[in-house]
């Protein structure tokens, strides 16, 4: 099993991505600019709380059993996201990255 401070890095690393991409489009200019580019795209996040009790040391099991633990949590989350965002699909963000901005 990882260390606490394993999976305190991977978060820390997500959320960064995330505030990457939420600056970048904080960023945006009129024109062709990879800010506005960045701006215009809709962002979706499919979550499943149940990967992270897993922890960072999952990403080294390759056991069959588990791997398909894996793909039945993402259908069930899949199908989930799409029960209460098909109609944002290619229309709007159902995620609010600008959210991650607040006290940056």
């Amino acid at each position: 099993m990882a260390a606490d401070g394993d999976d305190a890095r991977a978060d820390d690393q997500h959320a960064g991505v995330l505030v990457d991409f939420a600056l970048q489009g904080a960023g945006a200019h009129d024109g062709n600019s990879e800010g506005a580019l960045w701006a215009g795209m809709c962002v979706h996040r499919i979550a499943n709380e149940e990967l992270a009790d897993f922890g960072a040391s999952s990403k080294l099991n390759a056991e069959l059993p588990f791997l398909c633990l894996l793909r039945d949590l993402g259908r069930r989350s899949a199908e989930a996201f799409l029960k209460a965002h098909v109609t944002d699909l290619g229309r709007r963000s159902s995620y609010d990255v600008d959210a991650l901005l607040v006290g940056v």
